[in-house]
C-alpha cells in the first residue's frame, strides 16, 4: 500500500509538471504569436507611413508646379505709379510657342499679375511697363525653366527679377530700355 501511495505521488507529480510544461508550451506559441503580430503591425506601420511621405510630396509638387510644363511668372508694381498695361514677349522654343499680348492693365502700385505660360524645357520673356505718365520701361528675366517661378518687380526706373535655384533667391536688373 505505501508502494501505491508512493507512485501515486509520482503520478500525480509527472501529471502537474506536465501541466506546468504544457502551460510554458502555451505562453511560449502565445509569445511567438504576439512577435509575429507585432512585426506584421511594424511592417503596416512602415507602409503606411511610406504611402503618407509619398502623398505628402506628390501634393507638395503639385503645388508648386514642380516638372510641370508650366513656367510661372510673377510681375509686381514696385512704382508708385500706375501701370497702364503691362505687355508680355513669351517665346519657347521647345514648345514651338511665341506669345505676345497684354497681361494686365491698370496695375495699382503693389499689385501684382501672374503670367503662366508652357514650355516644356526652356523659354523667355521680355516685359514692356506702360506707365500712365507715357513712360515706359523694358526688361524681364529673359530665360525661364520649365516648372519654375520667375518674380519681376517693375518699378519706374529698373525691372528686378529674381529666380530661386535650391530655394535661395537670386535677384538681378534686367532693364532691357530705360525711359
Amino acid at each position: 500500500m505505501l508502494e501505491f501511495g508512493r507512485r501515486r505521488r509520482q503520478l500525480h507529480r509527472s501529471s502537474t509538471e506536465l501541466d506546468r510544461g504544457a502551460w510554458i508550451g502555451r505562453q511560449a506559441s502565445g509569445l511567438t504569436r504576439l512577435k509575429a503580430e507585432v512585426k506584421v503591425m511594424k511592417k503596416t506601420k512602415s507602409v503606411l507611413y511610406l504611402l503618407i511621405v509619398f502623398f505628402a510630396g506628390s501634393l507638395t509638387s503639385s503645388i508648386h508646379e514642380w516638372l510641370q510644363p508650366i513656367t510661372t511668372i510673377r510681375v509686381t508694381n514696385a512704382s508708385d505709379q500706375v501701370i497702364e498695361r503691362l505687355d508680355i514677349q513669351y517665346s519657347s522654343s521647345s514648345a514651338g510657342i511665341e506669345l505676345k499680348g497684354r497681361i494686365g492693365a491698370s496695375i495699382a502700385p503693389g499689385e501684382r499679375v501672374v503670367f503662366k505660360g508652357p514650355t516644356y524645357s526652356e523659354a523667355s520673356y521680355q516685359l514692356t511697363a506702360h506707365f500712365v505718365d507715357g513712360s515706359q520701361i523694358t526688361g524681364g528675366s529673359g530665360y525661364v525653366e520649365r516648372g519654375k517661378t520667375t518674380a519681376d518687380a517693375v518699378s519706374k526706373d529698373k525691372v528686378m527679377t529674381t529666380t530661386w535655384s535650391f530655394f535661395m533667391p537670386y535677384k538681378h536688373e534686367t532693364t532691357l530700355k530705360r525711359p
